[in-house]
């Protein structure tokens, strides 16, 4: 069953909290890698000094799947120990036929296994011999498979490495998480719709970083954001709430008719998802250029040399400038 992960440093402070999907939005060599690198020796006990849900994490509490920006499926084709490939058959489970042939084909090596040590007995007497892995069938079948495909495209090597990974997270027993760096370079619009789509019904934490935007309409209140600006991790609130701060703010109510003219009619009117939709309908995606942009900057024309975000209308001037002041970036 799926968990939510809030990971705290040795202090108690928080340090991240995760959700089912969580994506890492940075410009190029603003920390993205080190975060999920880093993320992977928390979540793999190799940093002592965090706590996930409270408690210390031993190396096999979870199932981590990292896969770094350049890694695609031709990587785990050649079935070493690292092979996710080779993960996938040893934990499938398999028929009882298959298990028979298991057991008689372990038999059928013991008696060739025998007969070959008493030829080479014979002639070196006191020789030691030992067989290596002979009594597994299926790891002599996976050490003697050669995997290849028709397609040797970029993109169907990195979708196809993906739904790998799903695959395998629904094998094991443990809380998986699984982190990918610059998990849409290869997708167009459609590929990352239908990843999104893939992965709602996959039992992991999915940690997805990019310098690329995706499609605006991805973005929902279950969908945690996090910005990378200077190998520093910016927390984003939940995108209604971050709206709903940019517009109406967060004022001190003397009363719960002040409230109810204030943030209250906002939500109760449902303000704050009526402008969601505006960012998820945004064709131009300007919410996620700030996130993916080293020094963006907000303007009425565009600005020759920079990456300008030209608002519509004075709502999402304000929108886009929270924004801006909650990472820090000059305006």
């Amino acid at each position: 069953m799926f968990l939510k992960l809030s990971i705290c440093d040795e202090n108690n402070r928080k340090y991240l909290n995760l959700s089912k999907v969580n994506l890492v939005f940075g410009y190029a060599e603003s920390g993205k890698t080190y975060c999920l690198e880093h993320l992977v020796d928390v979540l793999s006990g190799k940093e002592k000094n965090y706590t996930v849900n409270g408690a210390h994490v031993k190396p096999d509490d979870f199932n981590v799947i990292y896969i770094p920006a350049k890694e695609n499926i031709a990587n785990h084709l050649k079935l070493n120990s690292k092979s996710l490939v080779r993960r996938l058959i040893q934990d499938h489970k398999y028929s009882k036929s298959f298990q028979d042939a298991e057991v008689a084909i372990s038999n059928e090596i013991k008696i060739m296994e025998d007969e070959v040590t008493a030829n080479i007995r014979s002639v070196f007497p006191s020789s030691s011999i030992r067989a290596i892995s002979l009594d597994d069938p299926l790891q002599l079948l996976i050490d003697n498979l050669t995997l290849s495909f028709d397609n040797d495209s970029v993109s169907f090597a990195r979708k196809s490495l993906f739904e790998l990974v799903t695959k395998v997270v629904s094998l094991t027993g443990k809380q998986s998480v699984v982190l990918i760096d610059d998990f849409n370079n290869d997708f167009d619009e459609e590929s990352a719709i239908k990843f999104f789509d893939d992965i709602e019904g996959c039992d992991a934490v999915f940690v997805l970083a990019s310098s690329h935007p995706i499609p605006q309409c991805l973005l929902t209140d279950d969908i945690t954001l996090f910005a990378c600006r200077n190998h520093d991790v910016f927390a984003l609130p939940q995108l209604s709430n971050f709206l709903l701060d940019s517009l109406v703010g967060q004022p001190e109510y003397t009363s719960f008719e002040e409230y109810m003219l204030g943030r209250g009619y906002a939500i109760g009117s449902e303000i704050n998802k009526a402008y969601l939709s505006i960012i998820q309908e945004d064709q131009k995606t300007n919410f996620l250029r700030i996130l993916t942009s080293k020094a963006p900057c907000i303007a009425d024309q565009p600005v020759k040399g920079k990456v300008t975000i030209v608002p519509r209308n004075q709502n999402e001037r304000k929108v886009y400038e929270t924004l801006f002041d909650l990472l820090k970036i000059d305006r």
